[in-house]
C-alpha cells in the first residue's frame, strides 16, 4: 500500500507514525469492505426508463460516487472490488447492445443490419438495380414507339441551329482541339437542308433519332472534358429542342404512337435528372450528383460506398451528404422500404465501427451532439423521421449514464488518486476530516 499510495503522488511518510500506520493496517483489513460496498454499487438496479443496469454512480451522476467506482475498476481498491465491478462492466455491455440493437428496429425494415460490410453493400446494390430499372423502363418505352408513324414538321426543325448556336457561344469551339464539337454542329447543320427544299415538310422521327445516336456516339469519342462538355450542351439542347416540338404540337402522326413518344421521353428526362451521366458541374448538388454517378459506374467496396454517402469522418461532418440524401429521397420516394435501409445505414455508421463493433458510448453522444446541434443538424432534418429523432435522443440520454465526467475520472499515477484513496480508507475507519487529524510530523 505504500508503494500503491508513493505511486499515485502522495508520500505516506509525511503523515504523522501513528496516522502512517492507522492507514496501512485499515487497508489491509479493508478489502472486504471494498468488495461489499463493490456489490452494493453494482446492485442499483436500473432507472425505470433505461433498459440496461447502472452502477448508483451511473444511475445518480453523483461525481464522487462515479470517482470511487473508477477507483475500483482500476484496482485502487483492492483487486476483489476491481473484479466485481469487471463482472458488472460486462452484463452491463452486453444488455446496452441489446438496447441498441432493439433501438435500431426503429430504422429497420424487417430483421436488422449490424456489420457495415453487409449495409454498404445493399446500398451499393440498391442504387445499382435503381439505375438499370429505370434505364430499362425508357428503353422499353422508346422500343414501343413506330418512329415512322410520327414526322417532326418543318416549323420545328428551323430554330434546332440556332438555339444550338446559342448554348455554345460562350465555350471554345475549335476544330484541332475540340474535333467532336465540331462533328456534332455539322450533324445538327445535316439536318437543315433538307427541310429548304420545296417539297420537303416534315422529316420521319427516325432520322432524327438516328442524329440523336450519333451525337451519343460523337460525346464518347471526345478528346478532352472542353470537347465532351460541348457535345454534352449540344445533346442537351437538342433533347430540350425536342420536347419542346412534343409540347408544342409539332410532331404529327399516330395519336397512340405520339402519346408513346411523350411517355418515352418523360422516362428519358426523369432517367437523366436522377442518373446524370455527363457534365454535372453545373448543377446546383454537382457534388451529390458525383456520388451517385460514381456509385454507377464504378466497382466499389462496401466501405467505399458508406464514404461516398456519408463521408469519411463522423456521420453528420460532410455537408454534401445533406444534398445526397436529398437525391435518394427523389431516387425511392421518402416513405419506401428503401429509402428506409439508407436510414438504417445511418444508424450503423452512428453506433458501430467498420468491423460491426458498438463505439464507445462518449464517442456516439458526441457524434449524436453534433448531428442535432452542430453542423449534422441539416443531415438530420433531411435523413430521419420524427420517431426516429426521438429514437435517437433517447439513446443519446441513457448513453451519456455511460460517460465518466472529467471530474470523475482518475488519471493514472495521479496524486488526485491517490488522495481519494486515503480520505476513502479513513472513512472507512470512520473519521471524519481525518486528514486533518492525522498531523504531519
Amino acid at each position: 500500500f505504500p508503494v500503491t499510495i508513493l505511486a499515485s503522488g502522495i508520500n505516506i511518510n509525511e503523515f504523522g507514525r501513528k496516522g502512517q500506520q492507522a492507514i496501512i493496517d485499515a487497508y489491509k483489513q479493508l478489502g472486504s469492505r471494498f468488495a461489499k460496498e463493490a456489490k452494493n454499487v453494482t446492485s442499483a438496479a436500473n432507472i425505470a426508463d433505461v433498459n440496461f443496469p447502472l452502477t448508483r454512480g451511473q444511475a445518480t451522476g453523483d461525481i464522487a460516487q462515479l470517482a470511487e467506482e473508477e477507483a475500483m475498476r482500476n484496482a485502487a481498491r483492492g483487486s476483489l472490488s476491481q473484479k466485481i465491478l469487471a463482472r458488472f462492466d460486462e452484463k452491463q455491455k452486453i444488455e446496452v447492445l441489446k438496447d441498441l440493437e432493439n433501438k435500431q428496429k426503429a430504422f429497420a425494415v424487417g430483421q436488422i443490419t449490424t456489420a457495415p460490410e453487409e449495409v454498404g453493400g445493399k446500398l451499393y446494390e440498391l442504387i445499382r438495380n435503381k439505375q438499370l430499372e429505370m434505364k430499362g423502363q425508357y428503353k422499353a418505352a422508346y422500343e414501343s414507339v413506330d418512329p415512322t408513324a410520327l414526322r417532326v414538321l418543318t416549323e420545328a426543325v428551323d430554330p434546332l441551329e440556332s438555339r444550338v448556336s446559342s448554348v455554345l457561344k460562350d465555350r471554345v469551339v475549335d476544330p484541332k482541339l475540340t474535333p467532336a464539337s465540331r462533328n456534332a454542329i455539322a450533324e445538327i447543320k445535316s439536318i437543315i437542308p433538307k427541310t429548304g427544299k420545296a417539297n420537303v415538310t416534315d422529316l420521319s422521327l427516325k432520322s432524327i433519332e438516328t442524329t440523336r445516336k450519333k451525337l451519343n456516339e460523337l460525346y464518347k469519342a471526345g478528346a478532352n472534358d472542353t470537347d465532351k462538355g460541348n457535345v454534352s450542351a449540344i445533346i442537351k439542347e437538342f433533347d430540350n429542342w425536342l420536347d419542346d416540338s412534343i409540347s408544342e404540337g409539332l410532331i404529327r402522326g399516330d395519336i397512340d404512337q405520339l402519346s408513346k413518344l411523350k411517355e418515352a421521353r418523360s422516362l428519358f428526362s426523369k432517367y437523366k435528372e436522377t442518373f446524370p451521366t455527363k457534365d454535372v458541374s453545373k448543377l446546383a448538388d454537382a457534388d451529390a450528383a458525383k456520388v451517385i454517378r460514381t456509385i454507377v459506374e464504378k466497382d466499389l467496396q462496401p466501405s467505399e460506398v458508406m464514404n461516398l454517402l456519408y463521408g469519411k469522418s463522423a456521420i453528420g461532418e460532410s455537408q454534401s451528404a445533406v444534398r445526397t440524401v436529398q437525391r435518394l429521397k427523389k431516387m425511392f420516394g421518402s416513405e419506401s422500404n428503401e429509402f428506409k435501409q439508407f436510414q438504417e445505414s445511418a444508424f450503423v455508421r452512428l453506433t458501430r465501427d467498420s468491423q460491426g463493433n458498438m463505439l464507445p458510448a462518449s464517442k456516439i453522444v458526441k457524434t449524436i451532439d453534433e448531428l442535432f446541434m452542430g453542423k449534422g443538424s441539416a443531415l438530420t432534418r433531411e435523413l430521419f423521421d420524427a420517431t426516429q429523432i426521438n429514437t435517437i435522443r433517447k439513446m443519446r440520454s441513457d448513453l451519456n449514464k455511460l460517460v465518466i465526467p472529467i471530474e470523475a475520472q482518475n488519471p493514472s499515477r495521479s496524486g488526485y488518486e491517490g488522495a481519494r484513496a486515503v480520505i476513502s480508507v479513513l472513512n472507512k475507519l470512520g473519521f471524519t476530516g481525518a486528514a486533518g487529524n492525522l498531523a504531519v510530523s
